[in-house]
C-alpha cells in the first residue's frame, strides 16, 4: 500500500512518500483537528445549556435557546459560504490541480508524493486507484476545513453573545442597583463565575463585568482540561 513506501530519485536520493509520513494529513486532519472540534462542541453545548442561562434576565431557558437559535442563525450566510468555498476552492479544484491533471497526464513537472506516486510505481498502486484515493482524500480533507472555520464562527458567536448579553445589562437603567444586590444580574454573575465567592464584591460596578469575563475564561478552561483528565 502507500501508507510507507519509497521513492528513488535519478540523481540517487531515496525519498519517503507514504501518505502516513506526511505531517499535514496525518497529525493536523487526523489528530489535532478532531481535538479541536472537541474543545468548541463541549464549550458551545456548556455555552448554551449552562453558561447562557444563568446570564439572561431572570434565567429563562427556553428564552435563551430561542436567542441562541436567533443568534446561530444570523450567520447562515457565513457557514454557506464557508461550504462553497471549502468544498469548490480546498477541495475540488485543488485535487483537479494538484492529484487529477498529473495522474491523467501521466507525467510532467509534478512532486512525486503519495497521491501522484502511481505515476513513477505503478505497482504499487493503479492510476485508477490513485485517482480514487485523493479523490477522498481531499474530500476528507475540505469537510475538515468546513468544520473549522464552522468551529470558529461558533466561538465568534458565543464571544458576541456574551458581549451582548453584557453590553444589554449595563444599558438596564436598574443596573446600578442590582449590581449592588445578592439578586441583581451582575451578582448571579459573578458567584456564578467565581463559584459562590464574594471576594471581588467591594469592586466598582463598571469593572465587575469585566471581572467576571477573565473568570468565566478561567473557568471554562479549567472545566475542559478536567474533563479530558
Amino acid at each position: 500500500g502507500i501508507h510507507s513506501v519509497t521513492y528513488g530519485r535519478a540523481d540517487g536520493v531515496v525519498k519517503q512518500v507514504g501518505f502516513l509520513w506526511t505531517a499535514n494529513w496525518t497529525f493536523v486532519f487526523m489528530a489535532f483537528l478532531p481535538l479541536f472540534f472537541a474543545f468548541v462542541t463541549e464549550l458551545v453545548t456548556f455555552w448554551k445549556d449552562e453558561g447562557r442561562p444563568k446570564l439572561v434576565a431572570q434565567g429563562d431557558k427556553m428564552e435563551s435557546d430561542d436567542a441562541w437559535a436567533r443568534s446561530i442563525e444570523a450567520s447562515s450566510y457565513s457557514y454557506w459560504a464557508v461550504f462553497l468555498i471549502c468544498v469548490l476552492f480546498a477541495g475540488l479544484f485543488q485535487w483537479i490541480g494538484v492529484s487529477l491533471i498529473p495522474l491523467m497526464k501521466g507525467g510532467g513537472n509534478y512532486a512525486t508524493d503519495w497521491g501522484s506516486l502511481a505515476i513513477v510505481r505503478p505497482e504499487v498502486i493503479s492510476v485508477p486507484e490513485a485517482v480514487v484515493f485523493t479523490g477522498l482524500a481531499y474530500l476528507y480533507m475540505c469537510r475538515c476545513f468546513y468544520l473549522f472555520f464552522v468551529s470558529l464562527i461558533l466561538l465568534h458567536t458565543v464571544i458576541y453573545d456574551l458581549w451582548r448579553i453584557g453590553k444589554a445589562a449595563s444599558n438596564r437603567p436598574d443596573m446600578d442597583y442590582q449590581l449592588s444586590q445578592p439578586q441583581g444580574y451582575a451578582w448571579d454573575f459573578s458567584v456564578y463565575c467565581f463559584g459562590g465567592s464574594d471576594r471581588h464584591s467591594h469592586e466598582a460596578p463598571e469593572c465587575l463585568l469585566d471581572i467576571a469575563w477573565r473568570e468565566y475564561c478561567g473557568l471554562v478552561g479549567r472545566r475542559y482540561v478536567f474533563r479530558l483528565l
